[in-house]
């Protein structure tokens, strides 16, 4: 059992059960800044190995309106900003939100492109399996990307294990899976530049 911080970058100011459907939280980056930013920043310092993302959408944080689980600035402001280096989940892919997100095969597809490692609970999973394998498979989703999400789940399995000789061959695997991903670490990192930079007045407070 690992500990995980829920649910980023906060539902504190919604009034829509994200259970039913996808709630729009329309509070002010200054007042995210005092309030759920302030925790989940406390909770990543302390080591916290893994962040869900809530489902809902967040325009003080990404005006486009794309919803936090498929938002590539969101899980910047959290990757780059608050220098979370841990596994980031989605929620559930069966709750009501999702519809709002175009479906669970739709929105695990575009959850692991914007950088999410862990899909929660989906439906059917074959069916998200294989909308997952088309994605691959047509070029929309690298391979390269699953690869490091998969890096970091088994890193954190890892940590957590007890048994030496299957510590000792999840290592192997994750030293391999970690060989793949280099170059897309650099090309994520120039991309998270681009959306969010270190010169980006929110990524100083």
């Amino acid at each position: 059992v690992a500990t995980t911080a829920k649910h980023f970058p906060g539902l504190s100011a919604t009034t829509v059960d994200s259970h039913q459907s996808l709630p729009v939280i329309r509070e002010a980056f200054e007042s995210w800044i005092e309030s759920d930013r302030e925790a989940f920043a406390a909770v990543v310092a302390g080591g916290v190995p893994a962040v869900l993302l809530g489902h809902g959408r967040f325009p003080s944080l990404d005006p486009s309106g794309t919803p936090s689980p498929l938002s590539p600035l969101i899980i910047t402001e959290l990757r780059a900003c608050l220098g979370f280096a841990g596994v980031v989940m989605s929620d559930a892919l069966g709750m009501g939100a999702v519809g709002g997100m175009g479906g669970p095969e739709e929105a695990a597809v575009a959850a692991l492109a914007a950088g999410v490692d862990l899909l929660l609970a989906p439906p059917n999973f074959l069916d998200v399996h294989a909308a997952i394998v088309s994605s691959v498979e047509l070029g929309s989703l690298p391979l390269a990307r699953l690869n490091e999400a998969a890096a970091r789940v088994l890193d954190l399995q890892v940590s957590y294990a007890f048994e030496p000789a299957a510590t000792s061959a999840a290592n192997d695997l994750v030293d391999q899976l970690r060989n793949q991903v280099g170059q897309l670490k650099a090309d994520y990192e120039a991309q998270c530049a681009v959306l969010l930079n270190a010169a980006d007045p929110r990524c100083s407070l």
